[in-house]
């Protein structure tokens, strides 16, 4: 019989018995469990985000600047529509061409009189035809002039704006992992450290 101040070599040693205890299946399980909750609505936040939210957002500001640009080519319309009346065409070509020189995202603007001749520029410029096309009809009371037309870069010019959407979507990711993260430390901190000593405690009292 071995002496008992000595260890039995015989004897395994158990989880148990002395030192701190490695983390038990368990643990772990119930930590994959409350990580997963936050892991599904971390998803659906975001896939709500990005192809609801910040889509609806895209679209919402090239409407913006479609109806902006309108407006804009219809006030440069009333603008010349006198000047075009008296056929003053060396002042209605100065000032087309500030108004061009101020918007560099317009691809094209042109001035047609109303039997289609080209007003200006001197010559048809070429443009891309999958860029916006806004026209606005110059009169004088009853009487149509001509018309102004322009082809607008629209994407090119919300593109800062989606940038702006793009990093406060970044922003909100990062948020939400790191506050998910935070919470389930903190619950396996609080609820599963003293609930896994509760359990080893009762294992050795049942001993």
């Amino acid at each position: 019989m071995p002496d008992a101040d000595f260890p039995d070599p015989t004897r395994r040693a158990r989880p148990g018995d002395g030192g701190t205890p490695p983390m038990s299946t368990t643990d772990m399980s119930a930590r994959t469990r409350l990580l997963l909750p936050f892991i599904a609505v971390l998803v659906v936040v975001l896939a709500v985000m990005h192809f609801v939210i910040f889509d609806l957002l895209k679209r919402r500001l090239a409407e913006d600047k479609l109806r902006t640009e309108q407006q804009t080519l219809e006030m440069v319309a009333l603008a010349i529509a006198p000047d075009l009346l008296a056929g003053d065409i060396a002042k209605i070509h100065d000032t087309l061409t500030e108004v061009w020189a101020e918007r560099l995202w317009w691809s094209s603007l042109t001035l047609e009189r109303h039997d289609g001749r080209l007003l200006f520029p001197l010559h048809r410029p070429a443009s891309p035809p999958q860029l916006d096309l806004l026209t606005a009809p110059i009169t004088a009371g009853n009487r149509q002039l001509g018309v102004l037309a322009i082809r607008s870069d629209i994407p090119a010019t919300i593109a800062q704006s989606l940038r702006v959407l793009i990093n406060m979507e970044i922003i909100v990711f990062v948020l939400l992992l790191g506050g998910s993260a935070l919470v389930v430390h903190l619950q396996g901190r609080w609820l599963l450290k003293p609930l896994a000593g509760l359990a080893r405690a009762a294992t050795a009292l049942s001993r």
